[in-house]
Formats: C-alpha cells, structure tokens, sequence
C-alpha cells in the first residue's frame, strides 16, 4: 500500500472543497485503477485483493476479444452500508461478509447506504442478491438517480467529473450518468463492500437544504447536463443503456 498527497491551493475557485479534491484527485492518480468513493468511508478488510479476484472472475466470463474493451469500460460496484445509530467506539466494524450480511438482516445495526433517505440511489446494485452472491454480476436496469460507488481503469477517455456542479449535489450522479452514457457496464462485485462513518453534516449540505435558490440552480444545472450529455453521445431519450450482458 502506498500513499501520495499532494496540496492543491487556488486562490479563486466557484468549486467547493470537495469537487476540487475529486477533480485534482482524477487527474493525479497514479494508479491505474480509481475508487471513486467519499472519504467518509472505510473499505473493507483485504479490499485490493478480494477487487482483483472479483474484476478477474468478470473478465474471464468475457469473449476473449472482448476483454480489453471491457476492461476500458467496466464500472465495478462497491456496495455502501451504513450504521443505523451513532457506533461506540467499541463497536468494531464487521470483518467479514457474513458479519456484514448477518448485522444488516439480524441485528439490524448496519443498512445499505441511504436506503431511507434515497432509496433509489443504490437499488439497482440489489441488495438482496449481494447477501448470497460468490460471483460478480451485472446490474439488471440503470435508472437516473442511481449513484453507486465504484472502481474504474483511469484513461485519457475516462468521463470526469462535470465542474458545473460546484456545490451540493447532484456531482456524483451525473458522474454515473456519464459513464452509462459513454458505454461503461456496472458489474457489482461479491466480496467488497464500503461503510460510513458517522459525522456532523456539512455546510455545503446545510445550505443546500436550507436555500430554495440553490437547489434550484442545482436543478437546472442538472437539465443543463443531461441535454449536453444527450448531443455529446447521440442518445435519442434518457433510457442511457440497456440491462447489462452478462448478470
């Protein structure tokens, strides 16, 4: 495992911290491959190890001419959980699948992220199917509000963040879009998952949702996106892309 930081201090920027992080983030990687996930979350134990056994089992399920193409075009989904109620700090987070799986369904302290408040966010990657599955597999419909956090292969292709959304919200999901429109597959991987960790809400969210005004130019700078996004790729309606080939 290694670690690189950089410092990244504009004088002037109508982007918020967090949009400047992810961008500066994209551009300067140095690894071939992106996680592109909040910082408020931890990944789970062996992630990089049970990533690479999960992305070989999908591209191996490819036609041999097909692999390279898929591995340019392949969105790994990491599910996202969170806790329920505020942890001790005794309370460890679950080391293994069947800890996760048996917490979520049983002891009932630990929910797929945002389940209540966005149950959309996150539904395509089928939870329920998660709990049980050995293999990676394909989502079975993209819908617009779907944000899942995911592992892609950096490239001069790669979409990149839309810099337009320079406050709270919608950044991350049109990012998705992005990607569904310029022919990525989400494939939901079995053994690797994200959690939350807990923290006081943010300004930017605070005034997001306090603010009539900004949500509405966040609103219209989202119909601004999806009508750039539909002439860049020739798309003829939203429904961006069909269920995946191989589930």
């Amino acid at each position: 495992l290694s670690l690189s930081l950089s410092l990244s201090v504009p004088l002037f920027s109508p982007l918020s911290f967090v949009q400047m992080f992810e961008l500066f983030s994209f551009r300067h990687a140095r690894s071939d491959y992106i996680l592109l996930a909040d910082a408020d979350f931890l990944p789970s134990p062996s992630f990089v190890q049970h990533y690479r056994n999960g992305s070989y089992l999908w591209y191996n399920r490819a036609p041999s001419e097909e692999q390279t193409s898929s591995a340019e075009k392949a969105a790994f989904v990491v599910p996202g959980f969170e806790f329920l109620t505020l942890p001790k700090v005794s309370v460890a987070v679950p080391e293994t699948k069947h800890e996760l799986v048996d917490r979520v369904l049983n002891r009932k302290d630990i929910a797929p992220f945002s389940f209540t408040a966005s149950p959309l966010a996150h539904k395509p990657t089928d939870f329920n199917k998660w709990y049980t599955s050995h293999e990676p597999y394909g989502i079975s419909e993209y819908q617009d509000k779907f944000e899942p956090y995911v592992v892609i292969k950096k490239s001069a292709a790669m979409p990149m963040y839309d810099e337009r959304f320079h406050s709270y919200g919608m950044n991350k999901v049109s990012h998705i879009m992005e990607l569904a429109a310029a022919g990525y597959q989400f494939v939901v991987l079995p053994n690797v998952w994200l959690i939350h960790v807990p923290h006081f809400e943010s300004s930017h969210k605070r005034q997001f949702l306090q603010d009539p005004n900004e949500r509405l130019r966040n609103r219209l700078t989202r119909f601004e996106f999806v009508v750039r996004l539909m002439n860049k790729y020739k798309l003829e309606s939203c429904a961006l892309v069909p269920p995946n080939k191989l589930n």
